[in-house]
């Protein structure tokens, strides 16, 4: 769809390309926020094997791991370089 933000246009191609690499053993399934688990569990959900991974941002695990803040570049970092 022409529509499509720039996010969602890179997922449908990293699918097609994961699909066509993989012979079709690997499947990526695009579905929205909170329609397996609520979005600030999915680390949970990942680790009790609800879901076999996800893409979500580190802020929302700080208080399951304390390295998280880490990889999230820390408080309002992207206004600090626009």
């Amino acid at each position: 769809m022409a529509c499509e933000p720039d996010a969602v246009r890179e997922l449908h191609l990293l699918r097609e390309r994961v699909s066509k690499i993989s012979g079709g053993s690997l499947k990526i399934d695009a579905m929205p926020a909170g329609q397996v688990v609520p979005a600030f569990e999915v680390l949970d959900a990942t680790n009790r094997k609800v879901i076999d991974g996800a893409h979500s941002w580190s802020g929302y695990w700080v208080g399951k791991s304390k390295t998280a803040i880490l990889m999230t570049g820390g408080p309002a970092a992207r206004s600090a370089w626009t």
